[in-house]
């Protein structure tokens, strides 16, 4: 009852704007959401390296479109509510798209650093993990451990985005052969490629990676 209040005069001193088209009320309106469409699957698998064996990466990322602005609320500001918008995107997709998960055994977010983490004060990648855990009904591990506090990857270029990651991820404790990885945007696959390789140096045999969007 008390939470129930203290929502209700939050709301009304601090309302709420749909980030699509500024109808007061809900973060994202019934009709902003309806025109939220996945895009198609990218699939790597004529890299080099071969670390990532698909990436699945429904939506588009553009930061004044409403994915790209969902995404940043939610991750620097922490909108709350904006957690059951993004499980229903992800829930939407997993409806037509399920079998392309059929084979993990285990879902693995992308760290933070423990510095990064008191900074912001939740991982964004670690609650998308628990939304695809629930949904896909597999576990949710943090067997991938970040031993260096790096700069921000958005604020950099492709090549020093490589540098930034480099080392920057170790394993910890046994891991699954077929993992799925998961992070909010996916821009030029540093972050990801450099979890994947640790895991299958580790002894992974498969590396699904999923993020929300992909820039």
């Amino acid at each position: 009852m008390l939470h129930g209040l203290i929502s209700l005069i939050k709301d009304y001193i601090f309302p709420v704007y749909c980030l699509g088209c500024q109808t007061e009320g809900e973060w994202v309106c019934k009709n902003c959401y309806n025109n939220i469409n996945a895009q198609s699957v990218f699939c790597f698998t004529n890299l080099e390296d071969n670390f990532v064996n698909l990436l699945i990466s429904p939506y588009l990322y553009q930061e004044n479109e409403l994915i790209g602005k969902i995404i940043q609320y939610f991750k620097y500001h922490y909108a709350e509510e904006l957690e059951q918008v993004i499980f229903n995107l992800i829930n939407k997709f997993l409806l037509e798209n399920k079998n392309l998960f059929a084979e993990i055994d285990c879902v693995i977010p992308v760290p933070l650093h423990a510095r990064r983490l008191a900074e912001r004060g939740f991982n964004q990648a670690e609650v998308i993990a628990k939304i695809l855990g629930a949904i896909l009904n597999k576990p949710v591990l943090n067997n991938l451990g970040r031993v260096r506090y790096t700069k921000q990857q958005a604020k950099l270029n492709k090549l020093a985005r490589q540098e930034n990651v480099a080392s920057a991820f170790v394993v910890n404790g046994k891991i699954s052969n077929n993992i799925l990885i998961v992070d909010d945007v996916f821009t030029t696959g540093a972050t990801t490629k450099e979890c994947a390789k640790v895991l299958k140096q580790a002894g992974a045999k498969k590396i699904i990676a999923f993020t929300l969007a992909r820039g």
